[in-house]
């Protein structure tokens, strides 16, 4: 019997409260904000804040089986790993909590509007922090302006990574040779920017289904200034939709063999692209696991270390039972594949099918078949091969989304045990 393919939209102009993107704002920017007010634990106080939105918005029915289920599942490897390496109640109730409680109650308050509302605050604090990049390239003392500005409100750092005011990101090593400094934007450092902006694209791209939309003219422009290597070629990645683009798929297909000339120009001749890949890579492959775990390719061997070693339940559930030291040979801490070396082989595929599984029903939510996930899934993973994000709020609604599916008819959702819930 043919089953219905469950779809979603993203409506363009989806009218959200302030208070919505508030709360948005705060999640992106909770670390700073936890910094510069020198509250520790300030990301907690958001858990109990979006269950109270969720209980307004719907009183019945907000924990079911299958959250349970995960909270088993992630009690149960904190167990294990706690047997072996330490465990605590508190840090269990409060990892839980923020790496999974939240994401989870916002998408049952927002669905997959939540992915449309990000990508709306993104957009603006992308511009803010693009204007401020700009200006601290063309005017004279502005660099000392923002390091002071810096300063001042990380006082409370004890730390030498005092490099972010909220809405923008400035430390001297990113200045290059060649006069301009690299924009890290309003996240933690360039690679991090690259993956929100990556991720925006992508949103974008399912709601318009074309790359050259004026709306992510801002999204390039910010991702040049990265001179982020896995954002370029995430970038490049993306550049196959034009093949498949519904609208101008004439220009798309003129356009596509000088985007590729472009790109590989780009890949040979930057200094930051080929060479500093063939770098990275004779350095870090030959380099003792007992170094300090500092580039993404160690960080990779190190985490296959961990899967190797407890290919059943991994390590790093709770941060206590994770590796003190940094040069310790099982601390894994770049990418995607730590993530997975955290819960081990069988749940990190569990995770990573059903991560796979929601980002395929959101692309293809607007009439996109295989290639088009295909491609949004390869510019993804390239980005979170070098950033410990895939668990995070933002990339965990793709997990909810392939957990729960969800089809959108009239302002309503029904999830997969056909439990209506209004917005």
């Amino acid at each position: 019997m043919n089953r219905k393919r469950r779809t979603i939209s993203l409506p363009e102009n989806k009218i959200f409260k302030i208070t919505d993107y508030l709360l948005i704002f705060f999640l992106l920017q909770i670390r700073w904000i936890s910094l510069l007010l020198n509250i520790r634990k300030l990301e907690l106080i958001l858990v109990p804040i979006v269950f109270y939105v969720l209980y307004r918005r719907n009183r019945t029915g907000i924990v079911n089986q299958k959250i349970l289920m995960i909270f088993f599942i992630y009690l149960l490897l904190a167990l294990v790993q706690g047997f072996i390496w330490g465990f605590s109640v508190v840090s269990l109730i409060t990892s839980f909590s923020y790496g999974f409680l939240l994401p989870y109650f916002l998408f049952r308050i927002y669905r997959e509007d939540f992915l449309y509302l990000l990508e709306r605050v993104i957009k603006v604090l992308t511009i803010i922090a693009l204007t401020i990049w700009m200006i601290n390239q063309i005017l004279p003392g502005t660099k000392e302006t923002i390091t002071y500005l810096i300063n001042a409100l990380n006082k409370y750092r004890v730390d030498d990574l005092t490099r972010g005011m909220i809405f923008y990101t400035y430390w001297p090593q990113l200045d290059q040779s060649f006069g301009l400094s690299r924009n890290a934007g309003f996240a933690s450092e360039p690679g991090q920017f690259a993956v929100l902006i990556i991720l925006a694209l992508v949103i974008n791209y399912v709601r318009k289904i074309q790359l050259f939309d004026r709306k992510n003219i801002i999204y390039y422009i910010a991702l040049l200034s990265t001179f982020s290597t896995a954002g370029y070629l995430a970038l490049a990645a993306l550049g196959l939709l034009l093949l498949k683009q519904r609208s101008s798929r004439i220009v798309g297909v003129v356009l596509f063999p000088l985007f590729v000339y472009g790109a590989l120009f780009a890949f040979n001749h930057l200094d930051f692209m080929k060479g500093k890949i063939e770098q990275q890579y004779e350095d870090q492959i030959e380099t003792s696991l007992n170094e300090p775990t500092t580039g993404r390719i160690l960080g990779a061997r190190k985490s296959l270390v961990v899967l190797s070693k407890y290919p059943l339940y991994g390590r790093g559930v709770l941060a206590m039972t994770k590796p003190d030291s940094i040069s310790d040979p099982e601390y894994a801490n770049y990418g995607w594949i730590s993530e997975m070396s955290r819960f081990g082989i069988i749940f990190g595929c569990l995770y990573m099918f059903f991560f796979f599984k929601g980002l395929y029903y959101f692309v293809s939510s607007s009439g996109n078949g295989s290639y088009e996930f295909f491609v949004c899934a390869l510019a993804i993973m390239i980005n979170l091969s070098s950033q410990v994000y895939i668990t995070s709020s933002f990339f965990m609604m793709f997990f909810f989304i392939g957990m729960y599916g969800s089809i959108k008819a009239n302002n309503k959702y029904t999830d997969s045990n056909h439990q209506l819930v209004s917005l």
